[in-house]
C-alpha cells in the first residue's frame, strides 16, 4: 500500500502544473448581515477566474468600452465607468448567478421621472456570462460627496425630490427598502437628486404590505418594523427621515453604536434630535421618524410641510403594544432579539423552547408564528429543534450551532481553519447533523447558487461515510485555499511539500505512512484537483 501511495505521490508531482484546480468564485456568502442581501455572494475576486474576468480596457458586451472601476464589489455587483461613442455610463455588473428580480426591473423600466434612475441598457455580457445594466453616469455622485449642506439645500432640493422619488417608485408598487446618502446621486447640473441602487427593492403586489423572511436592511436607516419582516412604502419615508437627520448632523446618527445599540434605538427609545437642527426641519425629521408606520409622514405630508403648511405631528404612544420577553437578564421585544440571545445562549435557549416558554411571546407577532414554535417543540432531537427555531422565526438568520454564531460562510471557514489540523467535533456536526445543508436551503441558497449549493450536497453526502474527508473538504470550499497545514508548515502544492520532506533527510516511505490515513491531506488533494488519484487510493485505505 506504501509502494502504491508513493508512486501516486510521485504522479501528482509530475502533473501538477497540469491540473492544479483554479480557485472557484466563492469567497464569502454573507448571511443576515445588516448591509446586505440575505446570503448575498461576495467575491473578493470578483471577475478573475474563467470567463468572469474583465479588466479595465474591455469591451463590455462588444460596445461600452471599459474605463475604470467605480466600486469594487457592492455585494451584488461591481460598478465601472465605461464609454461608448465619447458618452460616459455606469456599467453594473453583476457576480455571478445574481440579477435583479424581473418584476422589479419591470417595474422600474415603467417609471418615467427625472427622479429616479434609468436602466438604459441591459443583458448578459458575452465575455464574461455576467448580467450587466448600462446606467446614467452622475459626475457631481452621491450625497455622501460634501459632509455639510446648506438649510437652503436640503429643504428645496433634497426634500422635493426624494419626495418626488419615492411617490414614482411607490406608485409603481416597489419598495425601495435601502434609502440612505450612497444611493442618492446628484443630478449632471446639482439642481435635483436621483434615486439609485435598487438592489434590495421589492415589489408590493395587489397589497400595500409584504411579510417577507429576507429583510434585508442597513440598520440606521431600517423602520421600526422592518426588524419583524414587515414591508411597506412607509419603510422608505422612516429612511428618507434618517437620511435628512445626518444631513443636518453632517455625520451618520448613530456612529459608535453597535448594532443591538442601534435597534433599541429604532424600536423603542427617542430619536434624538439637537436642538441647533431648525425647528422646521426638526418637524418634518420628526414626522418622517415616527415608529407608528400608521401616523408616519408620507408623501401628502412632505407635500404640505413644503408648501409652508401645518402638519400633525402624531406622537407614538408606544413603540408597539408587544409584552417583552425576559431572557438572558434583557427585555426582548423582537422575534429577531429572541432568536439571537438564544442562539448566544445555547442551553439557555434550549430550556425555554422545550418547556413552552416562548409561545406566549411569540404569538404576539402572529398565529403562524406560533405554529412554527409547537412544530420545533415536536424534534426530539432538542438542538435541531432549537436550530429550527431561530432559523424559521429570524428575518434574515445566521448560521447557529450550539452556541456559535456565523454571519458569513466566510467566518465558518475561518473557524474551521482555526483548530487544523484537528477536527472541531462541534462544527463537524454542521455535516452530520445535515444542518448545513438544511439552513441554505432554507434561505434559499439552492435557488442563489446551485453550483455551490451541490457542491455542499456532495460533501454532505460524503460525511455519511467519511466525516472527517468532508468536513476538510467544508474548509477547503468555504476559505477558497490551497494550504495545507502539516508538521507545523503550510504547504500550497504537493511538490512544496516532497521537497520539503526530502531536504529533512527523510524518504518518501516515511510521508506516505504519515499521509496514508490522513482525510485533511486527502482533502487538500481533492482541492488541488486531484480526485482521479484519490480515487485508487481509496481502494487501498
Amino acid at each position: 500500500m506504501k509502494e502504491n501511495l508513493k508512486r501516486t505521490l510521485r504522479m501528482v508531482t509530475d502533473n501538477q502544473d497540469k491540473t492544479v484546480r483554479m480557485p472557484n468564485e466563492l469567497a464569502t456568502v454573507k448571511m443576515g448581515e445588516q448591509h446586505a442581501k440575505t446570503a448575498v455572494m461576495e467575491n473578493t475576486d470578483s471577475f478573475a477566474n474563467g470567463n468572469g474576468y474583465i479588466q479595465i480596457g474591455d469591451m463590455l458586451n462588444g460596445k461600452y468600452k471599459i474605463v475604470d472601476s467605480l466600486t469594487y464589489n457592492t455585494g451584488e455587483a461591481t460598478l465601472f465607468l465605461c464609454e461608448y461613442e465619447g458618452d460616459m455610463f455606469v456599467a453594473k455588473v453583476y457576480h455571478k448567478n445574481f440579477q435583479p428580480k424581473d418584476e422589479v426591473k419591470e417595474r422600474i423600466r415603467s417609471i418615467q421621472s427625472k427622479y429616479v434612475i434609468s436602466v438604459l441598457e441591459d443583458g448578459i455580457d458575452e465575455k464574461s456570462k455576467r448580467y450587466f445594466e448600462i446606467l446614467p453616469y452622475y459626475k457631481n455622485g452621491d450625497l455622501t460627496k460634501h459632509s455639510s449642506y446648506t438649510w437652503d439645500f436640503i429643504f428645496n432640493v433634497v426634500v422635493p425630490s426624494v419626495n418626488e422619488g419615492l411617490h414614482a417608485i411607490h406608485q409603481a408598487g416597489i419598495v425601495h427598502r435601502d434609502i440612505k446618502p450612497n444611493n442618492i446621486f446628484f443630478s449632471n447640473d446639482s439642481s435635483y437628486l436621483v434615486l439609485g441602487d435598487f438592489g434590495i427593492s421589492s415589489t408590493l403586489g395587489k397589497g400595500s404590505v409584504v411579510f417577507t423572511r429576507n429583510a434585508n436592511r442597513t440598520d440606521g436607516y431600517a423602520a421600526p418594523e422592518v426588524y419583524n419582516q414587515l414591508i411597506c412604502k412607509e419603510n422608505d419615508y422612516y429612511s428618507f427621515g434618517i437620511t435628512l437627520l445626518e444631513l443636518a448632523l453632517g455625520e451618520y446618527p448613530f456612529k459608535g453604536l453597535t448594532p443591538e445599540q442601534i435597534m433599541k434605538v429604532t424600536i423603542s427609545d427617542p430619536l434624538h434630535i439637537p436642538a441647533h437642527i431648525p425647528e422646521r426641519l426638526a418637524k418634518l425629521i420628526k414626522g418622517l421618524t415616527r415608529k407608528d408606520r400608521n401616523i408616519r409622514w408620507g408623501y401628502e405630508e412632505v407635500k404640505k410641510w413644503l408648501n409652508g403648511e401645518d402638519v400633525y405631528v402624531g406622537e407614538d404612544k408606544i413603540t408597539r403594544n408587544i409584552r417583552p420577553y425576559r431572557f438572558a437578564g434583557k427585555d426582548i421585544q423582537t422575534l429577531e432579539e429572541l432568536t439571537l440571545a438564544f442562539a448566544s445562549n445555547w442551553e439557555e435557549g434550549k430550556k425555554h423552547l422545550y418547556r413552552g416558554l416562548t409561545k406566549d411571546f411569540v404569538k404576539q407577532f402572529g398565529e403562524e408564528y406560533a405554529l412554527i414554535v409547537m412544530e420545533c417543540e415536536e424534534i426530539r432531537k432538542e438542538d435541531i429543534g432549537l436550530h429550527q427555531f431561530i432559523t424559521k422565526l429570524h428575518p434574515s438568520p445566521p448560521l447557529c450551532w450550539k452556541g456559535e454564531v456565523f454571519h458569513s460562510l466566510h467566518e465558518l471557514g475561518e473557524a474551521i481553519q482555526k483548530t487544523l489540523p484537528e477536527m472541531n467535533e462541534t462544527l463537524a456536526e454542521l455535516l452530520s447533523e445535515d444542518i448545513l445543508r438544511t439552513y441554505l436551503k432554507s434561505i434559499d441558497m439552492d435557488k442563489e447558487d446551485d453550483g455551490f449549493f451541490k457542491e455542499i450536497e456532495q460533501i454532505t453526502e460524503q460525511a455519511k461515510e467519511n466525516l472527517p474527508f468532508a468536513y476538510y473538504r467544508l474548509g477547503f470550499l468555504l476559505l477558497n485555499t490551497q494550504e495545507f497545514q502539516f508538521n507545523g508548515n503550510v504547504y500550497t502544492t504537493v511538490d512544496a511539500l516532497l521537497d520539503d520532506w526530502i531536504q529533512q533527510g527523510k524518504d518518501i516511505e516515511q510521508l506516505a505512512t504519515e499521509l496514508l490515513n490522513n482525510q485533511y491531506f486527502f482533502a487538500w488533494l481533492t482541492q488541488l484537483g486531484y480526485e482521479n488519484h484519490l480515487k485508487h487510493w481509496r481502494t487501498i485505505i
